[in-house]
């Protein structure tokens, strides 16, 4: 987190503040949800949750200042869970719902919240997979 701050600390200061932030946090991890750890589903947790509540935490007061917007990448994963998935199943509908929420609260300082749930494309997610089986 006092990373993010130091970015947000740094946008103040070489660029007078941001109008906009992408929080796209993702791991890819899954398994049947008898074989996974707790250990799994706390990484899942800490990188694609909570490495968006922390970026929209960092930021927000830069956003309030201009009106901002925050858009935050959750997956089609958070309305469409899949088997063996149900840890990044979680997270990401943690995603939309934290969206949810910062929409209603955040109207009130007039800074603007999106979600955005892609579905399945290549990308190199499964490059960082994780959990108790290959397949």
């Amino acid at each position: 987190y006092s990373q993010l701050t130091a970015l947000a600390q740094s946008c103040e200061e070489k660029f007078g503040g941001i109008d906009v932030i992408v929080n796209n946090a993702g791991v890819a991890s899954g398994g049947f949800f008898g074989e996974l750890s707790l250990e799994d589903w706390d990484w899942q947790i800490a990188i694609n949750l909570m490495g968006v509540v922390k970026g929209c935490k960092a930021f927000l007061p830069l956003l309030e200042r201009s009106k901002g917007k925050i858009v935050n990448i959750a997956s089609m994963a958070a309305l469409m869970q899949g088997p063996a998935m149900s840890n990044y199943n979680v997270a990401k509908a943690g995603v939309v719902a934290l969206s949810e929420s910062l929409l209603v609260e955040l109207a009130l300082v007039e800074v603007g919240v999106h979600v955005v749930c892609p579905s399945f494309f290549q990308t190199n997610l499964l490059d960082s997979f994780r959990g108790p089986s290959p397949r």
